[in-house]
């Protein structure tokens, strides 16, 4: 959403402001929101999210309280974190129904589903708008989709879905306009459109004036560019900075090169320090270093990242997002790759193989506060419901035993044939697993995610009931990692972060594609898996032969000595 989100973005600053005014105490919850109001007028949509989140815990009531519902979905939505921005604005509903900016709460649920392509619920939202201030906002957001939209064959089956969407069909009519040849069944959609909306084909939208680079998949080396939020201004000798995930993740990067150039494969690594900065992002896409690279790392916010991805559609190089888990960046340009599983994908091979460990699809759904919880949760939900399950509780819970014995069922009678606990706070799974067999409900199947399990505890008897939704596993007792650990020690004078993992692997298996099948190497990553359970890598390994995601291994059991990958 460029310019017409933003615009209702100001309206609401100066309604929030306006209320804030009538309170005089300064108290943490007034700096709390006010600093995140200014966070999100600078871009620093992270610290937005990082700052509203305990203002908007249901046991938090704050005269804040909408506002930062809303504040935070417009964050996320600027992260592209599409699935926590309209499960924010979900619980601003269930909890707020009869708040005064309900249009543009609709508006924002509404741009969230076209983010991911769901045209029908999108237009369900956008309908409840009364406002007809709106129109001409939802129909830029509508058109900014339509422009995202690859090829004349996806806008024809969209507008086979939606005839009577206007906007769709003057695309189609523009779109075959262009071409020079266009056949003879596209030309007879696009005078059928014309007749039966009459209207006149819409002036030509710009082009991206980027030329593909010839030859850099014949040379001896490969450019790797990494955009990263490396933040060198900050940078103090022996401080850890709150971006240090950038650092340990380009020295596993580092190592990694070190691997390959053994192998004969010889990797550029060109790091570039970039955040938010749309200024930086576009002078960055015309340097002659940029422009040569063969793979690009990143950027990590919504703002670069469009702009950088805008740029790899036109080009014949590869991007790569290393810690996302949103399947909808990878919608619209067929050589973007996500290093992880997205949310959707996790949660759905948990629901297979619960499916396949419980005597049947009932199910009580548990979560913790942050938005990555919920959104699991729900999507977890909706995966049952398309099964035909039944769920029996879907509740938000806190991290502790105290919070837990409260808010968790007792299930004397109906009992589910499994449980399910999302949460990002370490250990709090190991509190679920006690609550759980105070209830004398330690038979049950249950599915946690793995940051919120200790996984160097040794787990209780209930070990064998419990599986973790894990992409990101570190077995420590495999040879390649105690290696990784020496060589990454002997090189750092410190331990890995996960990160540094992750960096690792992902430039030695890009690597290793780039080396093999050069400008085919799209057609390459097609071809089989590299998983094996992480034989071959230190964490899950790499699968992408049906999908730009990286379709790895997610669920862990403990085999009574250890936690290992079972699907």
């Amino acid at each position: 959403m460029k310019y017409s989100i933003l615009a209702l973005v100001f309206v609401v600053l100066i309604s929030a402001e306006s209320s804030a005014q009538l309170f005089k105490q300064k108290d943490n919850i007034d700096n709390s929101y006010h600093e995140a109001v200014r966070d999100y007028k600078n871009g620093n949509y992270t610290a937005v999210l990082a700052k509203l989140s305990p203002l908007t815990n249901a046991n938090s009531a704050t005269k804040y309280a909408e506002y930062s519902h809303y504040y935070y979905a417009l964050a996320s939505y600027q992260l592209r974190k599409f699935s926590e921005s309209r499960q924010m604005l979900m619980q601003l509903v269930n909890r707020f129904p009869r708040w005064n900016k309900m249009a543009e709460v609709n508006y924002l649920i509404g741009a969230d589903y076209l983010a991911i392509g769901n045209w029908k619920m999108a237009l369900q939202y956008f309908e409840k708008i009364k406002d007809s201030s709106f129109q001409e906002d939802v129909k830029a957001i509508k058109q900014q989709n339509l422009n995202t939209k690859p090829t004349l064959a996806e806008l024809i089956n969209l507008h086979q879905q939606f005839p009577e969407e206007r906007l769709i069909a003057q695309e189609i009519v523009a779109r075959v306009d262009k071409l020079s040849s266009p056949s003879k069944p596209d030309l007879i959609i696009a005078q059928n459109l014309q007749k039966k909306f009459n209207f006149n084909i819409t002036a030509e939208k710009p082009k991206h004036n980027i030329p593909k680079i010839e030859g850099i998949w014949e040379r001896d080396h490969f450019d790797v560019s990494v955009l990263m939020p490396f933040r060198l201004n900050e940078f103090s000798a022996g401080q850890r900075k709150g971006n240090q995930f950038a650092y340990d993740y380009y020295m596993g990067l580092e190592l990694a090169k070190q691997t390959l150039r053994k192998e004969k494969i010889n990797i550029n690594l060109v790091p570039y320090d970039i955040s938010a900065e749309e200024r930086q992002m576009k002078a960055i896409i015309k340097s002659k270093a940029f422009n040569e690279s063969n793979l690009v790392i990143g950027p990590l916010y919504a703002s670069t990242f469009d702009i950088a991805s805008s740029y790899i559609e036109e080009a014949n190089m590869l991007m790569l997002n290393p810690l996302s888990t949103d399947a909808a960046l990878i919608k619209s340009t067929k050589n973007i790759y996500l290093a992880h599983p997205s949310i959707d994908y996790q949660v759905k091979k948990g629901v297979e193989w619960m499916q396949k460990m419980a005597r049947n699809l009932s199910v009580a759904i548990y979560y913790g506060n942050s938005p990555k919880d919920s959104a699991m949760a729900f999507s977890y939900a909706a995966h049952i419901k398309e099964k035909s399950g039944k769920i029996l509780d879907l509740e938000s819970v806190g991290a502790t035993r105290e919070q837990m014995e409260r808010m968790v069922k007792q299930f004397e009678t109906d009992k589910p044939s499994h449980f399910v606990y999302f949460s990002s706070v370490s250990g709090s799974g190991q509190n679920f697993i006690q609550t759980l067999a105070g209830r004398n409900l330690s038979t049950v199947p249950v599915l946690l995610t793995g940051t919120s399990y200790n996984l160097r505890q040794a787990p209780s008897n209930y070990s064998n009931n419990i599986y973790l939704l894990e992409p990101d596993f570190i077995d420590k007792d495999k040879e390649t990692v105690r290696e990784f650990q020496k060589d990454f020690w002997n090189s750092y004078s410190t331990f890995p972060s996960v990160y540094a993992y992750q960096g690792y692997d992902q430039l030695l298996f890009f690597g290793r594609s780039m080396s093999k099948f050069k400008d085919k190497v799209r057609k390459g990553l097609e071809l089989r898996s590299y998983t094996n359970f992480g034989a071959e890598y230190l964490l899950g390994g790499f699968d992408y032969t049906e999908s730009n995601e990286n379709q790895v291994p997610v669920i862990l059991k403990y085999n009574g000595t250890k936690w290992n990958y079972v699907l």
